[in-house]
């Protein structure tokens, strides 16, 4: 609704991830140069994990484009369901194999298409998202496939992308074998406190503003308090703040502007919170930086995958 009234070409702060908006903070530097990295190794698993909203689908999306113009096939899958037959049908058919009705055909046509691959001067890549909602028998089809092998080279080189639970489940014992394919990992924070600001102002600039930044200094320390640097919630609080003031007819967002937003926010999810005893507006959350519109755990507030 506020495009056409800011000038933007498309929404700064939508949810979903889009390569185009990718914001290249210290965080996700180093996690891309672990991936890719790991991804030159040719071999063994890979693992990036973080915490929700911390911008992991969005960083493995705009890898993909790299990866392929380097000769690399690369599938993208998030598990439908936990089990390890449905997980293995929906590798089959992302790399173009034709899912059966059982599972050893079905792996027999997986490995003559990543032959094919191979076969063709191409790697196989496969990233697989919301890997900690794989169980055991899952995680376990993922380690086989990492070792099949032509001569000495891997068919398939696997990027497991994850929330952090999943490093804890793989310390478990059972997984030694998962553990020691894995030859790069590392895990995404959320944004620095000093990136917040550069992070919105280019999401807006990408969305196509020009001109000085309508959000003001305490309008950036109030997102930042608020938000816990979490990429996520800044889009979700950001895109609020923008039909504000869309709505009251005005370009300048400050400070005094995020209580009302968290307010309704709160407000939307007040029935499936109820009893969580949440800080009103006006109730500092922490002392990391102060705002003149109050902090509320809006962090808290519809944290989805």
């Amino acid at each position: 609704m506020y495009k056409a009234f800011f000038g933007l070409r498309a929404k700064p702060f939508r949810l979903n991830p889009d390569p185009r908006f990718l914001f290249c903070s210290r965080g996700a530097k180093r996690a891309l140069d672990f991936l890719r990295f790991g991804i030159y190794q040719r071999e063994g698993m890979v693992l990036l994990t973080g915490d929700t909203g911390v911008g992991k689908t969005l960083l493995t999306r705009s890898l993909i484009p790299l990866l392929s113009n380097d000769g690399v096939t690369v599938a993208q899958i998030q598990p439908l369901l936990s089990g390890a037959d449905q997980l293995l049908n929906q590798i089959a058919a992302s790399f173009g194999a034709e899912a059966t009705h059982t599972t050893d055909a079905t792996l027999t046509a997986l490995r003559r298409q990543l032959l094919a691959t191979v076969q063709a001067g191409r790697r196989a890549v496969l990233i697989v998202d919301e890997a900690q909602n794989l169980d055991t028998p899952a995680l376990e089809l993922l380690r086989m496939l990492s070792n099949l092998l032509v001569g000495a080279a891997s068919t398939i080189q696997i990027v497991l992308v994850a929330r952090s639970s999943l490093r804890r489940t793989l310390t478990n014992a059972d997984f030694e074998s998962l553990r020691q394919r894995v030859v790069a990992a590392d895990h995404l924070e959320a944004l620095a406190a000093d990136e917040v600001g550069p992070y919105i102002a280019w999401r807006m600039r990408r969305a196509g503003w020009r001109g000085a930044l309508p959000f003001d200094e305490t309008a950036i320390d109030a997102v930042l308090a608020t938000t816990q640097a979490i990429p996520r919630q800044i889009n979700k609080v950001c895109d609020r703040l923008l039909m504000l003031a869309f709505l009251e007819g005005r370009t300048s967002i400050s400070g005094v502007d995020i209580g009302p937003v968290v307010e309704e926010m709160a407000t939307e999810w007040a029935p499936a919170l109820a009893g969580l005893n949440l800080p009103r507006a006006g109730q500092p959350r922490h002392t990391r930086s102060r705002s003149p519109g109050g902090e509320a755990a809006v962090a808290s507030l519809g944290a989805d995958g």
